[in-house]
């Protein structure tokens, strides 16, 4: 087994003990090492930043099948969530030597300074779980209404409705830039 201090030989008894998974070729703090790494910059360059910390060496291959089997869960809100900030921007793609790159959008979504979401070339996911929290009244929000950034726009709370949806409207339309408050009426 590869660890953090070089490769170790485990017997069937120790793995047991430790609690390791059957036929795992990383320890639990090289494999945490190795996504925290992958999270942070290219399958390459986390293999060869493994290589460097620890003498070890760990493809960029096994970095990216770690990264693939891992299952992540969007947080949910345990209270009404009272603020929501909203940005966004551009993410290269790698691709094969002299090809073009592709460049995709991601969304990224902090819903009341604890619980974050991002989303990849997915507008529809981030309307959809931000619709699914609690959302208290009046709620703030805060995005910067850029291109490479989303604004918040039809659907959502107005003033007259007591009940609405978060939604992202088009980068051209500039009237919602910066913080701004959705609160419902109290007739609604």
């Amino acid at each position: 087994m590869k660890s953090c201090v070089g490769v170790l030989r485990i017997k069937a008894k120790q793995a047991e003990r430790l609690g390791l998974k059957s036929r795992s070729q990383l320890s639990p703090l090289l494999e945490k090492c190795c996504l925290r790494l992958s999270a942070n910059e290219s399958y390459q360059s986390a293999s060869a930043e493994i290589q460097a910390l620890t003498g070890v060496k760990v493809g960029h291959s096994t970095q990216q099948r770690l990264v693939n089997r891992i299952e992540l869960t969007l947080p949910e809100a345990k209270q009404a969530v009272s603020e929501v900030s909203v940005d966004g921007g551009k993410v290269r793609r790698r691709v094969e030597p002299k090809q073009a790159c592709h460049w995709r959008d991601y969304k990224a979504v902090r819903l009341q300074g604890i619980y974050y979401g991002a989303f990849f070339d997915s507008n529809q996911c981030l309307i959809d779980y931000v619709n699914s929290q609690p959302l208290a009244n009046p709620l703030v929000c805060l995005g910067d209404g850029l291109s490479g950034g989303v604004e918040f726009g039809q659907g959502v709370r107005h003033p007259t409705e007591a009940v609405g949806n978060f939604g992202l409207v088009s980068p051209q339309r500039k009237s919602l830039q910066g913080g701004w408050v959705i609160e419902a009426s109290e007739a609604g």
